[in-house]
């Protein structure tokens, strides 16, 4: 990423400065991601904040691979007949072939959309509705949220930072018919093997450090081009002038959720509390098992 645009975009700290900025920083950069998270940001050193990763890894003893065992033995048995009704078929997701890969996205977006925990990562290509999902995830007790940037295209063509069995890059385009908020809210996922996607996105030289223009250390000789990914903190006290101005220009929860009522999609939500619990459940057993 440009290093005064990197700079340029951690120095704001007002809505204001975010409304004015934001533009000019998007007409530089080639297609930027943004996540709105309603905490500040955390780099896993304290256990204030919140880290930047899927909520498959929030939770303790879990496992991408454990997870896909789950979602082709428990999920695509237990509810057949709701995924069907979604999607007018059934899926293979067993066997081994590209269609497999990507009737198994689909359903890990359509997880993602219930709330169940996954390993995507939900971006947007649209600035101000990454506000409006960090106000609406707001924690209590917190003084501000964190909008992230992500300069995808240099860190998908630089060497160090390019896509990997770790982290990829999907839009789940075919899903847009199914469940019409991927379109209204702009979605894009990055794909998570990994569990601390910060560090991952900056590159492997970086891995064990985060980096931050508050404070640099030029020491280090850190090239700021080699980052890809940089964050802002908006205060809550602004909450209530942020929303009025996200509804002046139509980002309301009624244009980014137009499918909140879809019957078909409310009885498949309706069995993801036990799902989940399920799946909680058969983590701590083989954990105990595991001791």
């Amino acid at each position: 990423m440009n290093s005064e645009l990197l700079v340029r975009f951690e120095k704001i700290d007002t809505w204001e400065k975010f409304y004015k900025e934001i533009p000019k920083i998007q007409n530089k950069l080639k297609c930027p991601y943004f996540r709105g998270q309603g905490n500040k940001h955390s780099d896993n050193s304290s256990k204030k904040g919140w880290t930047l990763q899927p909520s498959l890894f929030r939770i303790p003893k879990n496992s991408h691979p454990r997870f896909i065992n789950w979602l082709k033995a428990t999920f695509i048995t237990e509810c057949r007949e709701e995924i069907i009704a979604i999607f007018g078929k059934e899926f293979d997701i067993v066997t081994e072939s590209d269609e497999k890969q990507k009737n198994r996205d689909l359903l890990i977006g359509l997880l993602q959309h219930l709330g169940f925990p996954t390993p995507l990562l939900d971006w947007t290509k649209d600035p101000f509705k990454a506000v409006y999902f960090a106000f609406e995830s707001m924690q209590q007790n917190v003084d501000v949220v964190t909008i992230y940037l992500l300069d995808q295209n240099s860190w998908r063509t630089n060497p160090n930072g390019s896509e990997s069995l770790e982290l990829r890059v999907t839009e789940l385009k075919d899903i847009i018919s199914i469940i019409p908020r991927q379109s209204a809210q702009d979605s894009v996922y990055i794909y998570c093997r990994a569990v601390n996607i910060y560090n991952e996105i900056e590159g492997d030289e970086f891995s064990d450090q985060i980096y931050d223009t508050r404070r640099a250390d030029e020491s280090k000789d850190q090239k700021l081009e080699d980052f890809f990914i940089a964050y802002c903190n908006l205060p809550v006290s602004e909450k209530h002038v942020v929303i009025k101005s996200l509804e002046d220009m139509g980002i309301t929860h009624k244009s980014l959720y137009p499918d909140e009522r879809d019957p078909k999609i409310l009885a498949l939500r309706k069995k993801i509390p036990s799902l989940l619990k399920s799946y909680i459940g058969s983590i701590n057993q083989k954990s105990h098992y595991a001791h």
